[in-house]
């Protein structure tokens, strides 16, 4: 039996979408398994980050200016989650970020004084995602943050470096895996770096009946209704969303109805929305029931083109729903025919949702094409045997 520590910076709404609900079906089965498994995320480490979040910032910001504060959060989750690792004796440590593993070490290592020296002769096995498209620093300069070429490639060295250091590197799609090796430079694939997937997300037996209150509308919009899912960041793209939507809206007397279905900070992006402007206001509500969401959409539709993996995707091929996603990324491995894949921008996505909604037979082939394909995803029960073996044989 093992003892597994999963650490995450993620919170409870994250449960809802996110790392936190793609993450619950491996925890459940090695618990079903007979295997120990914690999960230590960010709510249960929410004292110490209050305590030292500005400490950690105000020691960081000389060296790393407009970084500080993100890289002052992964360290503390780190600290805490290694502390927590020596108390709970853990044989294996999953860490869903590398900047993490710099405080995970850390954190294990201040309380060799204290402990029973020989505890610290055990190390646990260390397994380290790469959720991103590449490299985890290439990625959060997508997110938002902006680094110095020098501060750049330094990141990148220190990442490199914990991956070497790590037992196994699991990344979410083949794509991914190509990207992270361009980024860090790697030649071959090391031995230890692994695809490990998601399976297919489960069919909802009883569909709930639409209820539009959960975006704050009154009544049933008279237009197409256009979902989108996932947390209002700079990844996401919904900026071009907008526009794409601001597009249609010209070509359509009635224009549509834009949802977006994500947490965050969405003042701006619903500024950004009003200043097109569109023929109805955008909603954005975080609902955490995701088959209340789903159930509202004529058309689901990703703006993101740097996807890894993108399961939200994959919810929506398990709906029947006609699926406009970006051709870049790793939306085309993990979709396969499914979506209707276009480029990137707001004119070639506007074009194929006014397809859609102008053309019944096109959306019934779409709708077709996502069940034909959802059927083909691989299943929960091999990905979670291969993860576990990969847990057992390291």
């Amino acid at each position: 039996m093992i003892k597994l520590l999963v650490i995450t910076r993620e919170n409870e709404a994250d449960k809802s979408y996110g790392l936190g609900k793609t993450l619950l079906p491996f925890i459940e089965s090695l618990r079903a398994n007979k295997h120990s498994v914690v999960y230590f995320s960010k709510t249960e480490s929410a004292l110490i980050h209050q305590r030292w979040m500005g400490r950690f910032i105000a020691f960081l910001q000389p060296f790393f200016g407009l970084i500080a504060p993100p890289l002052a959060e992964r360290l503390i989750q780190g600290i805490a989650g290694g502390r927590y690792a020596v108390r709970v004796k853990a044989t294996h440590v999953w860490l869903h970020d590398p900047w993490m593993v710099l405080g995970f070490k850390w954190g294990r290592w201040s309380l060799f004084r204290f402990k029973n020296r020989a505890e610290f002769k055990q190390r646990p096995k260390v397994f380290i995602s790469e959720h991103g498209l590449g490299s985890f620093t290439w990625a959060v300069s997508r997110d938002g943050l902006t680094f110095s070429p020098r501060l750049f490639r330094w990141f990148l060295a220190l990442e490199r470096r914990m991956l070497n250091k790590a037992d196994k590197v699991f990344i979410p799609s083949q794509t991914a895996l190509d990207a992270l090796l361009r980024d860090l430079a790697y030649v071959h694939t090391p031995k230890h770096f692994v695809v490990l997937s998601y399976g297919r997300p489960p069919q909802v037996k009883k569909i709930p009946s639409p209820d539009f209150s959960v975006f704050n509308l009154t009544e049933a919009p008279q237009v197409p209704v256009i979902l989108a899912v996932g947390r209002t960041s700079p990844a996401k793209n919904y900026e071009m969303l907008v526009d794409a939507i601001h597009l249609l809206d010209q070509q359509l007397t009635q224009g549509v109805q834009l949802l977006i279905a994500g947490g965050g900070d969405t003042q701006p992006l619903l500024d950004y929305a009003a200043s097109k402007p569109l023929k109805h206001a955008l909603r954005i509500a975080f609902v955490e029931d995701m088959t209340k969401a789903y159930v509202l959409a004529n058309i689901y539709v990703s703006s993101c083109a740097i996807e890894s993996f993108g399961q939200a995707n994959r919810e929506a091929l398990a709906f029947g729903l006609p699926c406009v996603v970006p051709s870049a990324g790793g939306s085309g491995e993990v979709l396969g025919c499914g979506a209707w894949l276009v480029p990137a921008n707001a004119a070639s996505m506007a074009n194929a949702m006014f397809r859609l909604i102008s053309n019944p037979s096109q959306t019934l082939f779409w709708k077709q094409q996502a069940l034909l394909e959802y059927k083909k995803l691989p299943i929960w029960t091999e990905i979670l045997e291969h993860f576990e073996q990969q847990l057992l044989n390291d």
